[in-house]
């Protein structure tokens, strides 16, 4: 039998569908589709997709909602030896352009009109999983585990999001055989994060590639009682939440989590009187802390914590890397640290991108270095320690990238818009805490006195530039910044004089 990390996440998923063919795969509403299935689907979806030229190196934009289509495209692509690249349909129509451009998409596979998206080069696709009725094909090329599964762009240190391109190697090491969850074919995921955002590889290839049931939640936006009525009535067993999510649902509506076996929750640090509140309220939970860049594949580390473990202390650790990562905590001159000293976290292992999308490596924060093993290493920027017991805490961010509500955010890039508007002279973007305790993204602004500007026009020109949860709680408009003795802004100062 081939080794499972010699195995593409599609060819994964054939043993399951070949082991279990019957066995519910996916729940979209009414519609239920076994392995069996969902394998034939998406073999015929990659015939067709082939005779439109996609393979091998292609990338294939998805411009598509929580549908059976979307997971039937994603494996359609994958079997063609290509990779897909979700869209938000919610984000500006420029933003996605730039991504399409910069991935030099030539078919983009749709739920609803993007011709303001296609051009002479590129065209678009749609189909319903009810047409796709054709021959099976037999088993296809074989591909390299290092062949790019999917781009997902993120916000870079830069003003440009950077495109991540992800390995099959890297999802298979997330989800199988790993050391942190173990997920059974009784188990049924919900599938409720964005296709663009990175939790739902978790969600997607955690329930296919173990041959658990994955259910589509059926919202657009978040309904506390509908998705109540989804884990009841599919009685969902493994759930992730992004942290403020978490938060939301320990303080409004904890009950709607008691039929959970496991919980995962991450993306921003988690309060610890909400993590004791969830264990102490629901018995048998396990409850796991999820740390990772997009670019180590959706998690370099987690802490698995239960009621006998529950955190005591003012932190929630992050815990340790999991199975197929190395992590390494390094200085400034890039020596590892003693147990205890703060210093940043350096990913290595499996689970690495291969890099940003068309960026030469010397440009970004991958690199070699045979020290720390024979793959590509990524600096995470994020400050880290090691306490006593031997588990990682997040200690914060070492540049102006944030990690908020589970997005990860460009403070730059916000400013880089901000500064577009003619009456805007500088700008400031930082993460501050409101009154709740929540993390607030807050905006100050110096404005040409000579020009009247008001929050108002600031929040509808970013509207149009970036994505929603990269627009800032408050904007602060002034005419004067505080400068520091360096004629930097004085950031310190910020939030006491233009509170």
């Amino acid at each position: 039998m081939r080794d499972v990390n010699e195995e593409c996440i599609h060819e994964v998923f054939e043993r399951r569908a070949a082991e279990s063919p019957a066995a519910v795969a996916l729940i979209d509403g009414d519609r239920v589709f076994s392995y069996g299935e969902l394998d034939r689907l998406s073999d015929v979806l990659a015939v067709r997709l082939r005779y439109r030229g996609v393979g091998g190196g292609d990338i294939v934009g998805l411009l598509m909602s929580r549908s059976a289509e979307l997971i039937v495209a994603m494996l359609g692509i994958l079997k063609c030896g290509a990779a897909y690249m979700p869209l938000d349909r919610g984000n500006p129509e420029a933003r996605n352009r730039y991504c399409l451009d910069k991935a030099q998409t030539r078919l983009i596979i749709a739920d609803n009109d993007c011709d303001g998206l296609c051009s002479g080069d590129r065209l678009a696709y749609r189909f319903y999983v009810q047409d796709l009725i054709g021959h099976c094909i037999g088993p296809g090329a074989r591909f390299s585990t290092d062949t790019p599964a999917y781009v997902m762009f993120t916000s870079g240190t830069t003003a440009d999001p950077k495109g991540v391109v992800v390995p099959h190697r890297a999802v298979v090491r997330l989800v199988v055989d790993t050391n942190y969850v173990q997920i059974v074919p009784q188990d049924a995921i919900l599938q409720f994060s964005t296709p663009s955002f990175d939790a739902s590889t978790f969600e997607i290839w955690g329930a296919l590639l173990n041959g658990a049931t994955l259910v589509l939640y059926t919202g657009e936006v978040l309904d506390p009682n509908l998705f109540k009525q989804h884990v009841a009535q599919y009685d969902i067993t493994v759930l992730w939440l992004t942290a403020a999510l978490f938060h939301l649902f320990v303080d409004k509506c904890l009950d709607a989590l008691r039929p959970l076996r496991v919980l995962l929750a991450g993306g921003d640090v988690l309060h610890p009187q909400a993590v004791r509140a969830v264990l102490d309220e629901i018995d048998g939970l396990e409850l796991i802390n999820g740390y990772g860049p997009t670019e180590n594949t959706t998690f370099t580390c987690c802490h698995v914590m239960t009621r006998a473990n529950r955190p005591e202390g003012s932190t929630v650790p992050i815990g340790r890397p999991i199975t197929g990562t190395q992590v390494f905590i390094l200085d400034e001159q890039r020596r590892e640290v003693e147990p205890g000293q703060a210093g940043e976290l350096y990913a290595a292992g499996l689970g690495v991108a291969l890099g940003y999308l068309h960026t030469d490596l010397a440009e970004t924060p991958f690199f070699h270095d045979s020290r720390f093993g024979p793959g590509l290493i990524y600096r995470t920027g994020d400050l880290v320690r090691l306490n006593e017991s031997g588990v990682l805490e997040f200690l914060g961010r070492k540049d102006s990238q944030i990690k908020l509500r589970g997005y990860r955010i460009s403070l730059e890039e916000i400013k880089a818009r901000l500064l577009e508007i003619p009456a805007v002279k500088e700008a400031a973007v930082m993460c501050q805490k409101g009154e709740d305790g929540d993390q607030l993204l807050v905006a100050y602004v110096r404005a040409d006195e000579d020009q009247c500007l008001d929050s108002r026009a600031v929040r509808k020109h970013l509207s149009q530039r970036v994505p929603r949860y990269m627009i800032p709680d408050k904007i602060s408009i002034g005419a004067q910044l505080p400068i520091n003795k360096n004629g930097k802004i004085d950031r310190t100062k910020l939030s006491t004089t233009h509170a």
